[in-house]
């Protein structure tokens, strides 16, 4: 039996271990209009996921969500003060058509808001 929860505890506490946002687990950053950036990180215990922080360098840095690059994409539209963030998900096609992507999930932020809310998320 305690070899049996060392089994589901172990990998748990390594993954609450393992730091998205670590310079080791850095892909690289996307340059978008109005000064902003989006920084990419592996994320996951075996790197399999992606994570995707929106940050202008100086007055914040949002998570705007976590994926796995085989199922998932995140697709960022920024329109002067406004950005929309949709999570897509694949889907595959019937037949033989390609597979589509479909939107899951849409947030909105107010990049005057952000500005001044001053929020780092790690």
């Amino acid at each position: 039996m305690r070899k049996f929860i060392l089994f589901f505890v172990v990998p748990a506490m390594l993954t609450a271990c393992v730091k998205p946002t670590s310079w080791r687990n850095y892909k690289y950053t996307l340059s978008r209009e109005n000064k902003l950036y989006i920084e990419v990180f592996k994320a996951g215990i075996l790197g399999r996921s992606t994570a995707q922080y929106l940050t202008d360098s100086v007055n914040f840095r949002i998570h705007i969500g976590t994926f796995d690059d085989d199922k998932e994409q995140i697709h960022c539209r920024i329109n002067r003060n406004q950005i929309e963030v949709e999570r897509r998900q694949r889907v595959k096609g019937e037949n033989r058509q390609l597979d589509v992507l479909i939107v899951v999930s849409t947030t909105h932020y107010n990049l005057q808001e952000l500005k001044k809310k001053h929020v780092f998320e790690e």
